[in-house]
């Protein structure tokens, strides 16, 4: 029912709001306060009156599963943003996505305290990658971290310089065809892998 449905998403931003204030109460010293206002960018997506509005109003008028709702009328956003010119607004569509992710996967059942395992050190490769997705991850076993997507102002690559992680950011290169286990050397100075 929608009632049901409205409910269910409720509850889903409730625990990513939980989460992303766990992960900035977590952020270590020096890095603290830049994750502070990351952390507190993506639960002001989530806290959004008009985003939950527009959901429920989807979720109502569509007949759209809740997890449909919120990735369509998130997604129409993040969208415009993307378009920007403005790298800075641009880096916002990044977090829109974090948050869109994080509360499909609740919706999903996949739960907010899934946490990323490393069993070895590693390099970390991804298309895109969030600093909550960096704050799941095992200490001391992150060599370093590259992105298909995002730049030299991304969060991802502000965070892993305070870390002391070697970072490429944008490297453009459709990173699925790196097999696991391939021996990388990464230049965060230079952007070179």
């Amino acid at each position: 029912t929608v009632e049901s449905e409205c409910v269910r998403l409720d509850a889903a931003l409730a625990a990513v709001r939980e989460e992303l204030l766990r992960f900035k109460k977590k952020s270590p010293g020096s890095v603290g306060s830049a994750l502070a206002k990351i952390f507190d960018a993506q639960v002001m997506i989530v806290d959004d009156p008009s985003i939950c509005a527009h959901v429920k109003d989807a979720i109502g008028t569509k007949r759209l599963a809740a997890e449909s709702a919120f990735a369509r009328v998130v997604g129409d956003a993040q969208k415009a943003i993307e378009r920007s010119p403005d790298p800075y607004l641009r880096e916002m569509a990044n977090d829109i996505e974090a948050v869109k992710t994080r509360v499909i996967n609740q919706l999903m059942g996949h739960g907010a305290d899934s946490e990323h395992h490393l069993s070895l050190p590693s390099i970390v490769l991804a298309n895109t990658i969030t600093p909550a997705d960096i704050m799941s991850l095992r200490k001391g076993l992150v060599l370093g971290v590259v992105t298909q997507t995002g730049g030299q102002i991304s969060h991802v690559a502000l965070l892993a310089k305070s870390l002391g992680i070697p970072a490429v950011a944008g490297l453009g290169v459709d990173l699925r065809t790196v097999r696991p286990s391939t021996r990388l050397v990464i230049d965060g100075f230079s952007g070179a892998v």
